[in-house]
């Protein structure tokens, strides 16, 4: 008799985890996993075919609703309450939409089925991270904190994708037991060696979602002195509230020295990702522990160099560290950040070091060994 996993989510995540998991499951006869995910422009699905027993339900959504992340998280919301209610052995609730773990834990609970709660980003948290001050908004993150500790708490598992995350979930008093340490992975394979890391023209992408939590108003301090230099080119790939603060930016200058570029699709990632030199990646004073930008991944399976701009004790920052594939730059610091691009603009041996870096940092992280961890968490 199989075993039936249900998967919760808005959106088929940005990590490959549905795919590898699915690859991983054939092995195990027993093993039934269903995915429940909404038809979205937001992301496309990775799980189209050749999912054998297992199973992707795409969930319809109107036109309308597909291209905003929030609106689409309000869908869910109600029309994934309706999956909770059918057959399942064990449940599985990504944080995406932000609570509908609250309300999954609870229907479990009621259906006697144990569920795991997998935390991509820490809510409430992130949501009233900048609404600290407001009296009424504590008082509501004090409500919205003591449920999903209550959830996290009367969980089968907690999944989380980071140290930071880990500590922070102990500090929230989840205890320790409860909590799986599993880091993201690469969607795409790592690369053999590194090419056409070393081009004439020198440019610096910022690939991923353009939040509230990232901080780019370092990144901006750094333009009117870099703006006078040849042959440099920022690109941003992506969306988001801050996406605004670069638009009105880049209209001090002219295409040659700022691009902007709407999220590519999965099949052209590895050659975004691979036009550029050096990558950046952004999080506020704060942030670290909430969320683990899980781009890093893909930008190290293609060989590519991280500027991160951020808490040095982070989750991005303990990678750079350990492999020497990049930058830190503390927040803020817009004048250390112009002084490196100019430094790595001008030093290709330094930049092709931390390139081979990266390359063998990808190799660490397994895309092999992470599905099959995650299974025996599944089924343990």
């Amino acid at each position: 008799m199989n075993k039936i996993i249900s998967f919760f989510n808005t959106y088929t995540p940005v990590v490959p985890l549905y795919k590898d998991l699915c690859k991983e499951s054939h092995l195990n006869k027993q093993l039934k996993l269903n995915f429940y995910s909404l038809s979205s422009d937001f992301r496309g699905s990775l799980l189209e075919k050749n999912l054998g027993k297992n199973s992707l339900n795409n969930i319809w959504s109107p036109k309308i609703f597909r291209k905003k992340k929030i609106i689409l998280s309000i869908y869910y919301f109600f029309i994934g309450f309706f999956y909770l209610f059918k057959k399942s052995d064990l449940n599985v609730f990504l944080t995406q939409p932000p609570f509908f773990y609250l309300v999954g834990s609870y229907i479990s609970n009621l259906k006697k089925t144990p569920y795991i709660i997998h935390v991509m980003d820490v809510y409430p948290d992130i949501i009233f991270k900048k609404k600290s001050n407001n009296f009424f908004y504590r008082i509501f993150y004090q409500i919205l904190n003591y449920l999903a500790l209550k959830s996290y708490r009367a969980s089968k598992k907690v999944i989380v994708i980071g140290h930071c995350m880990h500590n922070v979930l102990l500090e929230k008093g989840v205890p320790n037991e409860k909590i799986s340490l599993l880091t993201n992975w690469a969607s795409i394979k790592t690369k053999t060696k590194n090419s056409n890391i070393l081009k004439k023209k020198f440019k610096v992408m910022y690939s991923g979602n353009i939040g509230y939590a990232h901080d780019v108003e370092t990144i901006i301090k750094s333009f009117p002195k870099l703006s006078n230099f040849k042959n440099l080119n920022f690109t941003f790939v992506g969306e988001g509230r801050s996406k605004k603060m670069i638009e009105h930016a880049s209209s001090c200058y002219d295409n040659n020295f700022i691009t902007l570029s709407d999220f590519k699709e999965d099949r052209k990632l590895s050659q975004s990702l691979s036009s550029a030199n050096i990558h950046l990646i952004s999080l506020k004073e704060g942030y670290e522990g909430l969320l683990v930008p899980s781009k890093v991944y893909n930008i190290l399976a293609c060989g590519r160099p991280v500027i991160f701009i951020g808490n040095k004790n982070s989750e991005i920052a303990r990678l750079i560290n350990d492999f020497d594939c990049g930058i830190i730059i503390n927040n803020g610091d817009s004048e250390y950040f112009t002084n490196i691009i100019q430094d790595l603009s001008e030093n290709s041996s330094k930049l092709l070091k931390m390139s081979n870096n990266a390359l063998k940092a990808s190799r660490s992280i397994s895309m092999e060994v992470l599905p099959k961890k995650y299974l025996r968490i599944l089924t343990e």
